[in-house]
């Protein structure tokens, strides 16, 4: 079950470490989560702010209170903010002004449309980003502790194909998009990225799921994918589980609990060999 956040909940996770701010980088499948979180932040101001955009093909910063969201677009993942981002995240600088609490990556639709090679120019890309991380005492997507930031990958979304244009139907292939995400379940386990996989099966074969135009979610499968992305980076943070939902969450015990654990195998491990032995145990003498 995951948990709501809202305005204040959002700022408090983001505020957890010397990272302050969220960015979103990638094409318009990341926009609409940007716009999603945005929302849950300050919705009147959200949708003020969206009504007023007229280049869709441009950055975008939305501020509430002491939280910030950026979005960059970068639909083929080779932006200088992304590097600057990635880089921040993969040394653990946290002096850098540009250290973020959380950065959200994804595209591949835009290869599908723009490259000769659509796959095999995503697997440069890809292979580009992760490897930065192939040497580094942090994984792409380092293990949620608060305070550190965090990495998420957005999983290619493939459109509704029905309800794709000419161009797009012509442009957009099934079976490379399928290609670029089995590609990212290789990296997954390579690198330990975390590609947000449920963000596939939010939409998959459902047609009320995207807007008329085919490539996009409707808002509130949007929502629901902003919702999972702030699951995963701040359920650490606001740690009031099991009470509010246990999607996402970093389970821990503490030492005691691991010697219990412990101490109750070895009882069953001696009371099974007991039993091969034809030893009377006595446990089993009193449960007789």
């Amino acid at each position: 079950m995951q948990r709501p956040y809202n305005g204040k909940k959002i700022a408090k996770c983001l505020h957890a470490g010397p990272g302050q701010d969220a960015v979103f980088i990638g094409d318009s499948t990341v926009r609409e989560v940007f716009w999603a979180t945005a929302r849950k932040l300050d919705l009147a101001a959200a949708k003020a702010q969206n009504a007023k955009v007229t280049e869709k093909h441009a950055d975008i910063s939305f501020s509430s209170g002491s939280a910030k969201l950026d979005f960059v677009w970068d639909p083929f993942l080779n932006s200088t903010v992304l590097t600057q981002s990635l880089e921040a995240v993969r040394t653990g600088d946290t002096k850098d002004i540009i250290a973020k609490a959380l950065v959200l990556v994804g595209g591949g639709l835009w290869f599908a449309k723009e490259e000769t090679d659509a796959v095999a120019a995503f697997k440069n890309t890809m292979d580009a980003i992760a490897g930065r991380f192939g040497n580094s005492q942090y994984s792409v997507s380092e293990s949620l502790r608060p305070g550190h930031g965090r990495v998420l990958f957005m999983p290619v979304q493939p459109p509704f194909y029905d309800r794709l244009d000419v161009e797009h139907k012509t442009t957009i292939k099934q079976e490379e998009v399928d290609q670029m995400n089995k590609y990212m379940d290789d990296l997954t386990t390579i690198y330990d990225m975390k590609v947000l996989k449920s963000f596939l099966r939010m939409s998959e074969h459902i047609p009320a799921a995207y807007q008329e135009n085919g490539l996009h979610a409707i808002p509130g499968i949007a929502d629901k994918q902003a919702e999972t992305v702030l699951n995963y980076k701040c359920n650490n943070v606001d740690r009031d589980y099991p009470y509010a939902g246990t999607c996402c969450y970093e389970h821990s015990m503490d030492p005691s609990q691991i010697v219990l654990i412990g101490v109750g195998f070895a009882l069953l491990a001696l009371l099974a060999f007991a039993e091969l032995q034809g030893m009377h145990s006595p446990l089993l003498v009193m449960k007789k």
